[in-house]
């Protein structure tokens, strides 16, 4: 099975929204959303701390497997991972991204919009530049210079 990720991110989309969850994309959807368009195997969703645990009750209940140990970067961020298996042994990869004191800035400046019909949000430019930044990875970096030269 391949897994398409403008469904999940669409299906993704609708479940926070109906549980009055605070997100936004970010990551390759986001850059994806600001025209330039790449690969991506992943949905990156940047939340509040305090939606965390609401929000793995919703995705244990669409088959998500709760990693509660998160990825910590030097930069404060941290990523809690989530994974939902299919029957032919594909999978699934959402990262719940989040930041201590960085987080409810960013929601607060969130841009609204529609995904197949659905309201989907995506952090600002300048938020996804700085992230970009900050993380610094080879992608990021070219991700970067896709950005910066719209």
């Amino acid at each position: 099975m391949t897994i398409n990720i403008f469904q999940e991110a669409v299906k993704i989309s609708k479940l926070f929204n109906e549980s009055k969850i605070n997100w936004a994309f970010v990551g390759g959807i986001a850059v994806g959303i600001y025209g330039f368009i790449r690969a991506t195997e992943d949905i990156d969703i940047i939340i509040s701390e305090s939606d965390l645990q609401k929000i793995d009750k919703i995705l244990i209940k669409e088959n998500f497997i709760i990693n509660n140990s998160p990825m910590k970067f030097s930069d404060g961020y941290q990523c809690y991972r989530r994974l939902k298996f299919y029957e032919d042994g594909s999978f699934f990869v959402l990262d719940l991204v989040m930041h201590p004191t960085e987080s409810s800035r960013i929601l607060s400046r969130k841009i609204r919009g529609q995904f197949n019909q659905q309201d989907a949000y995506i952090i600002n430019k300048e938020d996804l530049i700085k992230m970009k930044q900050q993380a610094n990875r080879p992608k990021d970096k070219i991700d970067l210079e896709n950005l910066n030269n719209e």
